[in-house]
């Protein structure tokens, strides 16, 4: 792609003030396409950065190193460890200034809401969602440990939920990141939530969530649900699961 990141993020800006500029007249499809656009803008701008930074020293503070520490914390089922999890998530958005709440609708399961509030805090909010949990693991079938985070000299990552879904959960937090350090505010409120159980149903997490008061509360107007890395400069994005779309 011959776009510089200045230009990827003057691209995302724009369409995130297309969005909020939009009125009564548009259709709930064209808001769609804006909002997707403006949020696969948003993770192409990321992944610019994190390839520029990938051969950086893995012990410098970098989106690979803070990529890999998260990579670290056990995650699988049956046991994923949700308390590291949340303590490591919610100590990286407040280090770029975002608020945090943690709520609990099951036992030892807990949702961690980062929060980025916008010029605007009247108007519904865009939430991201990305799940903490992964499946398990089957160590003796590994090249390296499946926590290790073991990084080889080609790039890749080897560990359990790296894909599913922990790439998603880093991206946002690195996409705001370069946006808050270009002093860039959103108009909209900004949600992220980390939500535990998904891999096994989610019955103690976004099925309970999306019935309380805190989640209607929100005044949620747009919502984009987890995805998956992409190597390249093409996106996969689905809708409902079931109808997907090349970007």
């Amino acid at each position: 792609m011959s776009c510089s990141i200045s230009s990827l993020s003057d691209r995302l800006c724009h369409l995130l003030e297309l969005l909020d500029h939009r009125n009564h007249r548009h259709s709930p499809c064209r808001t769609f396409v804006f909002a997707v656009a403006s949020f696969q803008l948003l993770f192409i701008f990321f992944s610019f950065h994190f390839l520029s930074l990938s051969t950086l020293p893995q012990n410098q503070d970098s989106p690979i190193s803070r990529f890999q520490r998260y990579l670290r914390i056990k995650t699988a089922h049956p046991d994923p460890n949700y308390a590291s999890v949340v303590a490591f998530l919610r100590s990286q958005a407040q280090e770029i200034g975002l608020h945090t709440q943690v709520l609990e609708f099951g036992p030892g399961k807990p949702l961690l809401l980062v929060i980025w509030y916008g010029s605007n805090p009247s108007l519904p909010l865009v939430l991201l969602n990305s799940h903490m949990d992964s499946v398990s693991t089957e160590p003796s079938k590994w090249l390296h440990p499946p926590f290790s985070a073991v990084q080889t000299s080609d790039g890749k990552i080897f560990v359990r939920g790296s894909q599913d879904d922990n790439s998603v959960a880093i991206q946002y937090l690195e996409a705001i990141r370069n946006l808050r350090n270009q002093d860039f505010i959103p108009v909209r409120t900004v949600h992220i939530s980390y939500v535990p159980n998904e891999e096994i149903g989610g019955s103690d997490g976004a099925a309970k969530s999306v019935q309380s008061k805190e989640f209607k509360e929100l005044n949620v107007g747009f919502m984009m649900d987890e995805g998956q890395a992409s190597p390249g400069d093409e996106f996969r994005v689905g809708y409902c699961q079931v109808f997907p779309h090349l970007l």
